[in-house]
């Protein structure tokens, strides 16, 4: 219940990624005027919370994952869009949140909301699932009006989620709206159907798709 809470003042979606916060054991302090935190643990350790918790498992994930990202998947120099992208994509979606359906459900919609944006930092599932990922890292970018195009196949009682990241330039500290480079994410199915989101806030995007027919799949980001 003391967790920040987006949007910004611009509606941009954020928090983009929650870890945990809550009585979580971290160091302790052996200056004898130092205080207890959240309560002791050992003679070397605290409970603790807050964001001076869930910001470093975050960091420390971030890490993790820019290792696993050049030993496993061969990626010499992962741009920090790439790392982001990998946690997001990996992320797991709380809804309905601690209390479940009815009433006093927490979380009034699937993900991304402004009370834990892409979901739950899962480096389990990060690990296994990129492996069955594809992450194309463009660090050249999409000019205006390019489409960078990738076709995936899907096969039947599969679905698709494709995320988009990137590194936007900063914007002027009154802008009204923080975006300056606008890419959008969109699929389109083996009919032609195109999904798209239509968001010119958000410099992350995330499509899933479920219960969809199987075929092949075009994912384009266009600038």
């Amino acid at each position: 219940a003391f967790s920040s809470r987006g949007p910004t003042q611009d509606k941009r979606i954020k928090p983009d990624l929650v870890a945990p916060g809550t009585n979580i054991v971290s160091v302790r302090s052996q200056h004898p005027k130092a205080g207890k935190l959240w309560g002791e643990f050992s003679k070397d350790y605290l409970y603790s919370g807050g964001t001076s918790m869930a910001a470093p498992l975050v960091a420390g994930a971030a890490l993790v994952t820019r290792q696993y990202l050049i030993q496993m998947k061969e990626i010499p120099n992962p741009s920090a869009a790439s790392i982001k992208a990998t946690l997001i994509h990996t992320a797991k979606d709380l809804f309905p949140g601690q209390y479940g359906r009815g009433q006093g459900q927490e979380l009034e919609k699937t993900r991304p909301n402004v009370h834990e944006g892409y979901g739950l930092v899962d480096m389990e599932r990060l690990t296994l699932a990129t492996n069955m990922a594809t992450l194309i890292d463009n660090t050249t970018g999409v000019g205006l009006g390019e489409l960078s195009v990738t076709e995936f196949t899907v096969q039947p009682g599969q679905g698709l989620r494709a995320t988009l990241v990137y590194t936007d330039a900063p914007a002027s500290a009154d802008a009204a709206i923080a975006l300056v480079n606008d890419l959008d994410l969109e699929v389109t199915d083996p009919n032609g159907v195109v999904t798209s989101l239509n968001d010119h806030i958000n410099n992350v995007e995330m499509i899933e798709l479920q219960n969809i027919p199987a075929g092949i799949y075009k994912v384009a980001v266009k600038g």
